[in-house]
């Protein structure tokens, strides 16, 4: 785990590249909880290389959506007109929903062969087959998050020494246990192997 975290580290600190190497680590850490034995690492490496195209694309179609909604949500506070509140708010649901939709996105790209959009399409669907889980799983990404921006000076020096030794690997790891009952579902288990499998 300590591993794969350093290497998820250096593999995203491009930035361009976090698509690619969310979809290694997802690949990896549901490998890890389906037990099939193989080096996480070699299975880390393979998938970066595997899907750094299309895990790219993804994570910078993301990026332009999420900052098209910030900027709607931006602009709505901002003016004065009747209703602007309530468009800013309804913008705000439509972010959050977004990056629910994002929890998704990558380990469902580790795992299904895929086109661009239907990616997107799939884990929204995800979302709504399983709110359950997908509670679940906000929390564990996002909770961290809004802990760090609420208590930013006591916490900061606590979350990068976690975050740098093992919590980006821990994370989704924890996730993996989620994803693999759910994907299991739709990949048709035969002896322990998964069909579909990435």
């Amino acid at each position: 785990m300590l591993l794969l975290n350093f290497i998820f580290i250096l593999t995203a600190l491009p930035l361009i590249t976090v698509g690619a190497s969310l979809t290694a680590l997802y690949t990896a850490t549901i490998n890890l909880v389906r037990q099939d034995g193989e080096s996480p690492v070699k299975v880390y490496f393979r998938a970066w290389k595997k899907n750094f195209g299309r895990s790219t694309l993804l994570w910078l179609a993301s990026l332009m959506v999420l900052a098209v909604m910030v900027l709607d949500a931006l602009f709505f506070r901002r003016i004065g007109f009747p209703g602007a509140s309530l468009l800013f708010y309804f913008s705000v649901v439509c972010i959050i929903a977004f990056l629910v939709v994002l929890t998704y996105l990558f380990p469902v790209q580790s795992t299904f062969y895929t086109t661009f959009w239907a990616a997107f399409k799939n884990a929204a669907l995800f979302l709504l087959a399983f709110p359950v889980d997908a509670l679940i799983l906000s929390a564990i990404t996002f909770v961290p998050v809004v802990l760090l921006l609420t208590h930013f000076a006591q916490l900061l020096i606590g979350f990068l020494t976690l975050y740098v030794f093992i919590g980006f690997s821990l994370q989704a790891y924890i996730n993996a246990f989620i994803f693999d009952k759910i994907f299991k579902q739709y990949t048709g288990a035969v002896g322990g192997k998964f069909a579909v499998k990435r």
